[in-house]
């Protein structure tokens, strides 16, 4: 925008680094104005000319301005609700601010695919695969106490005062510089008794290295308590043993375990393949039930790096890809509004109108080749490296085969949606008229576009973008989604009338509007 340059005292007050803002009213004179509330992003005075020239610019622009320092991980709080994931965000970038009301939300909680590396989790069926450790004297499946998981758990008996251990049988393989934990459910007869677990790093010669140990905590004698250990494997270690532990006070003294896993990563939630399926994800046994490793897989793959702001990035960029698998979009009108939208069904009040009575330039682009106007698929290829270092890859797809527009993207794969959204944007056959017409000041994207220009089809679409000039009263209009719409359609109805007013007896088939 530029302004004239009456006061020249003025200029150092308005300085786009201290958040200044500006009010534009716009409109025929005599009617009430639209104003607009912006905020001032640069200004350049041209002595010369005497004028300001100044960039102006909705909310939008300062969740693109703003990025944290550290990585922050509280997002990942709200996984349920993007609206109040948005409104956290709102809140650190512009203290105060939140969405509109609004209904529109999505449930994005995190969901990814996950292996308990170990058989004979639950006990179901055998002691398999664990024996006897130091200072205890026996292991037995009983069902006396139930189990954390079913009704079965292994009880292991202390052969004197002191640290007892079990063993699982097996060792596992691990690579450098990855993330393990073991965690078990523990109880016990005695009470006063403390227990933990204790996993063995071992390297390429079978030799034990290093024995690292959870702090020994409370264990109950009515109730499971989970114990864990997580561990980073050195890059002289190649596999680790497993080896849960109690403080006994006396010989005879009962220790019982039960739903035991060994996962990569961090602790998560227990699962053997006998877990039932829920809404985030299905259970399987990798082999024999009960007798192997078992496999979680989500209904829908969500990364909960996903969820992590990572320092450095805009908060809009943060926030892009979750609107986007979501379906919905984020934008600030120019009163500081924020509101979260299905584009699929949003549409702003009013509608515009533009043909030749009303316009002064035209460009009507039917294209194959542009893919911003035109594709049967899109591909979006993430690629991403996760927490503990391995580059990461997915694919998300939506369409049809033949005219594929593809998208490359570095961050987290958010789970499927965000090429179902480009391609949505993408509909309207190929077709895209701009138009510059007299300004209509209360136009603006999402509303209904009717245009007629000459020796083409009367087309029916969206607006997609408004840009006026103020001097001259004019606007340019980019439309999206447009339809053909012969004489006879309903389409070409003018708002607020109805087949119905069609005389009684006629047919709307002879019927030319």
């Amino acid at each position: 925008m530029q302004v004239p340059l009456i006061a020249p005292e003025t200029i150092e007050v308005i300085d786009p680094r201290e958040d200044v803002r500006a009010t534009v009213a716009i409109g025929e004179e005599g009617d009430t104005p639209r104003v607009f509330d912006l905020a001032v992003r640069s200004r350049r005075v041209d002595h010369k000319a005497k004028r300001i020239e100044m960039q102006l610019a909705t909310d939008e622009a300062l969740l693109q301005d703003y990025a944290p320092l550290t990585d922050d991980d509280t997002p990942r709080d709200h996984e349920a609700s993007l609206r109040d994931l948005i409104d956290y965000v709102l809140g650190v970038v512009i203290p105060g601010a939140a969405l509109e009301a609004g209904s529109t939300d999505a449930d994005l909680t995190a969901a990814w695919p996950l292996t308990n590396l170990l058989s004979n989790t639950a006990f179901a069926a055998s002691t398999d695969g664990w024996a006897t450790g130091s200072n205890t004297s026996a292991v037995a499946r009983v069902t006396d106490v139930g189990g954390f998981s079913g009704g079965n758990a292994l009880r292991v008996t202390s052969g004197a005062a002191g640290t007892m251990y079990i063993d699982h049988t097996d060792s596992f393989s691990v690579s450098p510089g990855r993330l393990y934990t073991f965690s078990i459910y523990m109880r016990s007869n005695a009470s006063g008794r403390t227990g933990g677990v204790m996993v063995r790093f071992r390297d390429n010669d079978g030799n034990a290295v290093q024995d690292n140990a959870s702090t020994a905590v409370a264990l109950s004698t009515s109730g499971w308590t989970r114990v864990y250990k997580t561990v980073t494997i050195p890059s002289n270690v190649v596999a680790i043993n497993l080896h849960p532990y109690m403080v006994a006070g006396a010989s005879g003294q009962y220790m019982y375990v039960d739903a035991a896993m060994l996962n990569e990563g961090v602790l998560d939630d227990y699962f053997d393949g006998d877990t039932t399926d829920t809404s985030l994800y299905t259970y399987a046994f990798e082999g024999t039930d009960n007798a192997s490793p078992s496999s979680r897989t989500p209904v829908v793959e969500r990364l909960p790096e996903l969820f992590t702001w990572p320092a450095g990035t805009s908060a809009w960029d943060f926030l892009q890809p979750l609107t986007a698998v979501a379906g919905l979009r984020l934008y600030c009108d120019e009163t500081r509004a924020w509101r979260l939208i299905d584009p699929a069904e949003f549409t702003s009040q009013g509608r515009v109108t533009l043909s030749p009575l009303n316009s002064t330039e035209g460009i009507d682009e039917i294209s194959r080749e542009n893919a911003d106007i035109y594709c049967t698929g899109v591909v979006v290829k993430y690629s991403w490296t996760d927490p503990t270092g391995t580059a990461k890859t997915a694919t998300d797809t939506a369409g049809t085969a033949g005219r594929v527009f593809i998208v490359e993207l570095n961050r987290p794969y958010p789970g499927p949606g965000v090429a179902a959204a480009i391609l949505a944007r993408r509909q309207g056959q190929g077709r895209t008229q701009d138009v510059t017409a007299l300004a209509v000041w209360g136009a603006q994207p999402g509303q209904e576009a009717s245009i007629s220009l000459p020796g083409t089809v009367e087309q029916i679409g969206r607006v997609a973008s408004v840009e006026w000039e103020l001097p001259a009263g004019l606007m340019r209009v980019g439309t999206t989604g447009l339809v053909d719409v012969p004489p006879e359609a309903w389409l070409a109805l003018d708002p607020g009338e109805s087949w119905l007013d069609s005389p009684i007896g006629e047919s709307w088939t002879d019927e030319v509007i």
